[in-house]
């Protein structure tokens, strides 16, 4: 009981202390890509290695990927801005109508896409070392074939988007530790098979 209890313990600790890292990291929001590649890095290597150091690998990983990571990110993020503001034009602010309704509709799925892919690109990027666009390509091809993992991992961030809605914005970094931990548990089992 008492290694079970040590365990969840050392778990939440280890979501704590990289969600404070990857907010404080991703404060400007240009290196958002570096900090979610360092947080699946040191994470996975956490979960796959059971390595003991938490700051040093999250920051050697920052240093490692912050190139390639800011470049996917600054690819990736005004996309998904514009699919978001296309979807709010055509469900918000432009009235109803079966047309504003279906391109809402089609802007909405174009921006869940784009964030799916986002989800695995960064973890993609700390295990292969390759170009930013064979990343690209590599997470879309993730997102089709581990289609039910990418489901679930949609569903986790959707439900933490929710729960920071509703007014727990003040535990953002327990949740920002939570995804990436959620997150690396995934893909450390999804790139297994």
């Amino acid at each position: 009981m008492n290694d079970k209890l040590w365990k969840l313990t050392e778990r939440l600790t280890d979501v704590c202390i990289f969600g404070v890292l990857w907010l404080v990291c991703s404060l400007p929001i240009v290196t958002v890509g570096a900090a979610s590649a360092a947080l699946h890095a040191a994470m996975g290597d956490r979960l796959t290695h059971g390595s003991r150091e938490r700051v040093k690998p999250f920051f050697r990983a920052f240093r490692l990927h912050f190139k390639k990571a800011t470049i996917l990110w600054l690819t990736i993020f005004p996309l998904m801005i514009v699919f978001a503001l296309d979807a709010v034009y055509y469900l918000v602010w432009n009235g109803d109508g079966v047309w504003n309704r279906a391109m809402g509709a089609v802007q909405v799925l174009l921006f869940v896409h784009a964030f799916a892919i986002s989800c695995y690109a960064f973890p993609l990027l700390t295990l292969y070392n390759r170009k930013v666009r064979d990343v690209l390509l590599l997470s879309l091809q993730s997102c089709y074939r581990h289609w039910p993992w990418t489901l679930l991992i949609l569903a986790v961030h959707a439900a933490a988007v929710a729960l920071l809605w509703i007014g727990l914005w003040p535990y953002i970094y327990l949740f920002a530790g939570m995804l990436g931990y959620v997150s690396s548990l995934i893909m450390v089992r999804i790139f297994r098979e």
